[in-house]
């Protein structure tokens, strides 16, 4: 992809009262917590789309960061990205996705 990320989001994740909670500097408002790690980075992408959709009236997709190598391996998940990149969603339909 050619197209420039309109933002980039490095998540916070920290294991907190027997669960993982995961939020973000770039990002204010990106609170997830929950005692299953697998189903609160499952929720990481669509409520990034959501908060920027809610906060700056665009419709974006969200996605994890390729080549990253910032896993999350102390919570039992592989190859979990902290980086993610955002984009409008009308770039996204008209640009060849490649990789």
């Amino acid at each position: 992809m050619n197209q420039e990320p309109i933002k980039v989001v490095h998540l916070k994740i920290e294991q907190q009262n027997g669960g993982v909670f995961v939020s973000s500097d770039q990002m204010p408002g990106l609170w997830l917590w929950g005692p299953d790690p697998e189903r609160v980075f499952h929720d990481v992408i669509p409520a990034m789309e959501n908060l920027y959709k809610h906060s700056h009236g665009v419709d974006v997709i969200a996605c994890k960061r390729s080549g990253n190598s910032g896993f999350v391996t102390r919570f039992g998940l592989e190859e979990e990205p902290s980086t993610y990149e955002i984009y409008p969603r009308e770039i996204m339909r008209t640009s060849p996705v490649h990789g």
